[in-house]
């Protein structure tokens, strides 16, 4: 059976979450999952607001700066992606996608022995 994300339907999910967040405009979820769907559909700024909404709902979201910094990483916003993710592990040091999209983001701005010790860390993580 195939997850729903992989059917491709991100326009009816982006209004079923359009729903849930005129229900409860405070559902944190609701907000993340619409930006992810933005976010598939290469609707990258789109995305980054509504990632920001979820962080004004909770600052420490740590999924919501991590999809925020990949949005940024897309549009080719290395520094505000890289900000992004640092936000993530400072919230939590242990959260390895982050940790491996740092290093993408350090790899886009030529800084590559920084982004060799971050896939170092987030290997180490995800080992433990």
């Amino acid at each position: 059976m195939q997850r729903r994300a992989k059917l491709g339907r991100y326009e009816e999910a982006i209004i079923a979450y359009d729903k849930a967040i005129e229900t409860g405009p405070k559902y944190i979820h609701a907000w993340n999952n619409k930006g992810i769907a933005l976010y598939c559909l290469g609707r990258y700024e789109e995305a980054i607001i509504t990632y920001k909404k979820a962080l004004e709902i909770n600052p420490k979201y740590v999924p919501a700066w991590n999809r925020k910094g990949n949005a940024f990483n897309d549009l080719g916003r290395y520094e505000e992606a890289l900000q992004a993710y640092e936000k993530a592990l400072e919230i939590d040091p242990k959260y390895v996608y982050a940790w491996h999209n740092k290093g993408i983001a350090l790899e886009n701005l030529g800084r590559h022995e920084e982004a060799s010790a971050c896939y170092k860390r987030a290997e180490e993580l995800k080992n433990k």
